[in-house]
């Protein structure tokens, strides 16, 4: 490993410009076979996140060498191909959605959940069931989520300086070991949910009050008077009776007219739980339900840590539920553990989101508090391999891929690529300017976050010395340069570049695709070996399906690359069954046939109107 001197900006796993290499006779005779075949270079030295095995040594299949060889040979390169395996989780996985909750295997396609921005967003896409490797993760608050070992993470880490990654569970755990600090990875806490205001039929921080230190079935509170005449005022029922006990300055205050909405939510003194239509109303609402809480029983103590105490366990499971949701992170102690013959739980939590209180001297306290960026983490404590179990992977239509999941409201991410040839391009040619374009941005620099991965895995007599490197592009000082961007008519206009790559293409809107041609093809002919490389899952009649039947058809100067499902090993006939069981035949055909075969269109034959559907009419067009 590079001396702190010979690092990028402190990264151990980058080669900083300059830096000297002493090659020996061995990594000579490697360093040229590398150059002269990019198939060797990929399986040898490439590490990516694989469909089965997460981060490992990038050994292909036969079509990716097919691919591999035909993206060197040839300037033009269109590729179809069936849809990706996702990354998966457990099935019994909570997932928090509009109305409560579900599950992985619960969920289908079309269902509204939460991305990590707590905005809701669509499940656009499930996969088949499989028994895959599995592991549990355990984080600081005592979440557990088991998932597999291709499942992506987005993390960051001390050592990192903000900057995240999106890396798999089998990558997590080998930096674990690889990397010696105190400090542990860590996921971003979430934001709040955005959920609607709701007409509820107690208002939250009156019901937040009786929940947590009221006798329900006679809709009363007790305590020292000094103590609840902050409380009282603020709750919007008639106080009806106020009766002192004896021998004793404890006052019982009664609101009687409240009992028949007590029950209208079926809360008893046996059922102190928070109904789900709070747990989903408007953020403003969960606040005030959480100020009812805290002023009736929370405290915030002298290193001015909020602080919530019960005995019931299922009470403080909910309380753990409403701060997640309003993207607050907690800790649970135990304390005291069999007082009064119950164990008392305590939630320790920090915050400047919210004011918790409307107790003035409650309030006062929590204003003191520290905004550390450590309220923001939620630390990664263990991960531990446990048996196979069978999990499933969802896809939702959100800018960074990202869902909520567990009771916790834990980001978790899904995504695939493919980068060893660009990757080749960059390191064994000089002066070479690339492009990496997706329909959307966030996808894009999900590429580059894979490329820059498998660039750090490289050993350091293959690197080129880092001038430049972030989540947007990378410099390295043979004067490589790549960037991401989305695809538009201005991504690369008024550049030159030589490699121009276009991911899921199918799926840019057809103005923005005729667009972008009309814009790129100067840049694209303005040299004599630059090359276009398109690779998507077919989506329609669209640009990609005129692109790729003109290529079929010898039209234009692309090789078409067509990637049919069974070449993946493993799967068969089985899995085509399993899969449209949890799809549909329609969604079969389109993301793993590479066609849509359902839609009807009208043509005009010999005269006579006639209705085809799609995939026939694909194949008419090929013959």
């Amino acid at each position: 490993m590079p001396s702190i001197d010979e690092s990028y900006l402190g990264n151990p796993l980058l080669k900083k410009a300059n830096t000297q290499i002493e090659f020996t006779p061995e990594q000579v005779l490697e360093f040229g076979r590398c150059i002269q075949d990019p198939v060797y270079f990929a399986e040898n030295y490439i590490k990516i996140v694989t469909l089965d095995k997460g981060l490992q040594p990038f050994k292909m299949y036969d079509f990716q060498r097919r691919m591999l060889r035909s993206f060197h040979d040839n300037r033009f390169n269109i590729c179809k191909l069936p849809r990706q395996c996702g990354k998966m989780l457990a099935l019994d996985t909570p997932l928090p959605t509009k109305e409560g909750w579900t599950t992985i295997e619960k969920v289908q396609v079309g269902d509204i959940i939460f991305g990590k921005d707590g905005k809701p967003t669509t499940v656009i896409d499930k996969s088949p069931i499989q028994f895959i490797d599995s592991y549990e993760i355990e984080f600081e608050n005592g979440e557990k989520v088991k998932c597999c070992g291709q499942h992506l993470w987005e993390v960051s880490h001390i050592n990192w300086k903000g900057r995240k990654r999106v890396i798999t569970t089998n990558e997590l755990i080998r930096l674990r070991k690889k990397i010696r600090c105190i400090a542990p990875f860590y996921v971003d806490v979430n934001e709040s949910i955005e959920t609607e205001e709701k007409d509820l039929p107690i208002d939250p921080y009156t019901l937040g009050v009786f929940i947590a230190n009221g006798h329900l079935s006679k809709a009363m509170i007790f305590g020292y008077s000094d103590f609840l005449d902050d409380i009282i005022k603020n709750i919007k029922f008639p106080l009806t009776k106020k009766v002192k006990r004896r021998n004793a300055n404890i006052w019982e205050y009664y609101f009687e007219t409240f009992v028949p909405k007590l029950r209208e939510l079926g809360l008893c003194d046996d059922n102190r739980r928070i109904p789900m239509s709070y747990f989903r109303a408007s953020t403003e609402q969960r606040v005030e339900l959480l100020r009812g809480i805290m002023d009736a029983k929370g405290v915030v103590d002298k290193d001015i840590v909020c602080k919530f105490r019960t005995d019931d366990e299922i009470f403080i499971e909910e309380v753990k539920h409403l701060l997640s949701s309003l993207g607050i992170k907690y800790r649970t102690h135990y304390i005291n553990a069999h007082l009064f013959g119950r164990k008392k739980i305590e939630l320790l939590f920090t915050t400047c989101k919210y004011s918790l209180f409307k107790k003035y001297e409650k309030q006062k306290k929590q204003n003191r508090c520290s905004n550390h960026d450590k309220n923001y983490k939620l630390f990664i404590h263990k991960i531990r391999k446990i048996p196979t179990e069978p999990m499933q992977c969802i896809s939702v239509d959100n800018d960074d891929h990202l869902f909520l999941c567990s009771k916790s409201f834990i980001p978790t991410h899904n995504s695939t690529t493919v980068v060893s040839y660009l990757l080749h391009f960059a390191v064994f040619n000089e002066n070479v300017n690339i492009a990496i374009l997706a329909n959307k941005l966030s996808t894009a620099r999900d590429l580059l976050g894979k490329l820059q991965t498998a660039y750090e895995n490289l050993p350091k007599w293959l690197q080129q010395g880092v001038l430049s490197w972030n989540k947007g592009s990378l410099e390295l000082e043979n004067g490589s340069k790549i960037h991401a961007a989305s695809t538009s008519a201005s991504s690369v206009r008024g550049g030159t570049y030589n490699i121009i790559f276009l991911d899921e293409f199918a799926f840019v809107q057809n103005s923005v695709a005729d667009q972008f041609f009309s814009s790129v093809y100067p840049t694209i002919t303005s040299g004599k070996s630059s090359k276009v490389i398109i690779v998507s899952t077919p989506k329609g009649m669209n640009h990609f399906y005129r692109l790729w039947v003109d290529a079929i058809r010898k039209k234009n100067n692309y090789i078409a690359t067509e990637v049919h499902w069974r070449d993946v090993p493993g799967r068969d006939d089985e899995f085509k069954r399993d899969t449209i069981k949890n799809t549909s035949e329609s969604q079969w055909k389109q993301e793993f046939e590479c066609v849509t075969f359902d839609s009807q269109v009208e043509i005009l034959e010999n005269g006579e109107i006639k209705q085809i559907d799609i995939g026939q009419l694909y194949k008419n067009l090929l013959e």
